[in-house]
């Protein structure tokens, strides 16, 4: 039985490359969305030590942009996670 493919138009990459579509197995799919997964949790952790330590310090409080949440959280969706 063949595995689905899932088509992903990567930009970013070489002009050669750009815009043309590579596809993913379900296997390739589901380990860059545990990939992802495990990123904002590691994100989301620091993100919240680095708060208390500056509420402690009385400085600046980073925000979700400052550790590429929203990004990430997209790349996650994208890849149907």
């Amino acid at each position: 039985m063949e595995e689905p493919q899932i088509e992903i138009v990567a930009s970013g990459l070489s002009s050669d490359d750009a815009g043309h579509p590579f596809r993913l197995s379900s296997l390739e799919t589901s380990l860059v969305q545990e990939a992802l997964r495990l990123l904002i949790d590691t994100r989301t952790r620091a993100l919240e030590l680095t708060t208390e330590m500056c509420r402690r310090q009385r400085c600046a409080v980073p925000d979700v942009h400052d550790f590429h949440l929203p990004v990430t959280l997209d790349l996650l969706r994208r890849f149907g996670g």
